[in-house]
């Protein structure tokens, strides 16, 4: 059976807000949905496999393992649409400045 919690549903749709340059509605419109799901799957493996990390430890990550695929924002996004779904949860560390996931 499929593990629909990272298929994507009518709101996981890129967007960008009307206020956004017309460069920033083309980029979100280039996305793709299968897109999403995809840097969304990669994103939570690397949660998985190498544990509780920063944005930053995430980002790095995910850059070595998948070079230029996609942007240090666009992996924070995936990771909060992940948290969102309750896929991961922050945990609060007393005395670090950057909460792992």
């Amino acid at each position: 059976m499929a593990d629909d919690s990272l298929s994507p549903s009518l709101f996981d749709a890129p967007h960008a807000r009307w206020s956004d340059p017309s460069t920033s509605r083309i980029a979100a419109e280039s996305i793709t949905l299968e897109k999403l799901s995809e840097v969304q799957a990669r994103v939570l493996s690397v949660i998985r496999i190498s544990g509780p990390m920063t944005d930053e430890e995430l980002e790095d990550r995910y850059r070595e393992l998948w070079p230029n695929s996609a942007s240090p924002q666009s992996i924070r996004t995936r990771r909060s649409e992940l948290a969102c779904k309750g896929l991961v949860t922050r945990l609060q560390r007393l005395g670090e400045t950057s909460d792992p996931w």
